[in-house]
């Protein structure tokens, strides 16, 4: 099976790279965290997934032990929308890039900050 690897770009959904075999999309994932991540301003990373919790628990587990990562590592259940577009079987990570800081700057920190509010807002609600 190959599996496409997907980005956002300007908002819309890209492929940035393919892939063969659960295995080699896990290093996929993790060399790439470590290339993109913005140590500085990432303080959580939210972990998606669609139909088995598995996949992203070991994602969890590699950043845990492959990269000096000290932040919160959150896992949710991708919604039905998204999850009937990318299907069974996927895995989702969201952190903030190197680049991204660069590109946008100054509202980086408000942005941040909204995301950050809107993810204690959703555990909040889970843990009720």
């Amino acid at each position: 099976n190959i599996a496409p690897i997907l980005t956002i770009k300007k908002g819309k959904a890209a492929i940035c790279g393919k892939v063969r075999g659960r295995k080699k999309i896990y290093r996929y994932y993790i060399d790439e965290f470590k290339k993109r991540v913005d140590k500085d301003m990432t303080d959580f990373i939210i972990l998606g997934y669609t139909s088995d919790i598995a996949y992203a628990q070991t994602v969890k587990s590699m950043i845990t032990e492959e990269t000096d990562f000290e932040g919160d590592i959150h896992i949710w259940q991708i919604g039905a929308t998204t999850g009937t577009h990318v299907g069974l079987g996927c895995v989702s990570m969201f952190f903030i890039e190197k680049s991204k800081i660069h590109h946008y700057g100054e509202i980086y920190s408000e942005v941040k900050e909204q995301v950050k509010h809107k993810v204690d807002e959703a555990l909040h609600h889970r843990k009720k």
